[in-house]
């Protein structure tokens, strides 16, 4: 209605206002302190946390604004570690990734994350060593992961189906073409053996979510 709708241009009038007032007055007092509009631009955030097994240290990302000079996308985010005794902050993998749904190995040891990374195609699990440092990768499926829950021994997670080979020899043959609503991929469940190294898909001809 006409009462709402003057209520936003009202908000949106004082929003204007105090971003340029607040960019006025970092220009006139020269402190790097104080917030500017064009910082707006520049503000990290904290998008998930994980707490470690043991309960002395949390991995977190950290939102980082894509820079304008980059390629379109959406902004990184970086994983970041904090021992909860020593207060120290370990940036673990950092620059232009992306990465999600953090966890921890069962004896918190490694962290792990879903991520696209050039090891492996689409998006996979992968575990970092809080020591060492080094990334590693927990399964390479034949499908992108969209989520999981890591066992002692076995890891539980959802995927699509694998792509319709008459579709995926097309594309090798250069014929890229996407086809919508006729060829629904199922979200499937499924259980990875980490002794025997073998997957088993859990669910058929249905979408497995939350």
């Amino acid at each position: 209605n006409k009462y709402a709708m003057r209520t936003t241009v009202y908000k949106t009038i004082c929003l204007v206002i105090a971003l340029w007032l607040s960019g006025s007055m970092a220009f006139a007092s020269g402190n790097d302190n104080i917030f500017s509009p064009s910082k707006l631009f520049e503000l990290e955030s904290v998008g998930e946390v994980a707490l470690s097994p043991s309960k002395d240290a949390i991995a977190y990302t950290v939102t980082v604004p894509r820079p304008m000079d980059h390629k379109p996308g959406g902004d990184y985010r970086e994983l970041h570690l904090v021992n909860l005794k020593s207060k120290e902050v370990t940036k673990l993998i950092t620059g232009e990734v992306s990465v999600f749904s953090l966890g921890w190995t069962p004896y918190g040891k490694a962290i792990t994350f879903r991520a696209n990374r050039p090891e492996a195609r689409g998006t996979q699990v992968y575990k970092i060593d809080i020591d060492s440092q080094e990334v590693e990768l927990v399964l390479n499926h034949s499908a992108s992961v969209s989520q999981y829950y890591l066992l002692e021994n076995a890891m539980v997670f959802t995927s699509l189906n694998d792509d319709n080979p008459t579709r995926v020899e097309l594309r090798e043959k250069g014929f890229n073409i996407e086809i919508f609503e006729e060829e629904w991929r199922h979200i499937n469940l499924y259980i990875h053996d980490f002794a025997t190294n073998e997957t088993h898909q859990l669910t058929k001809d249905v979408t497995v979510f939350d």
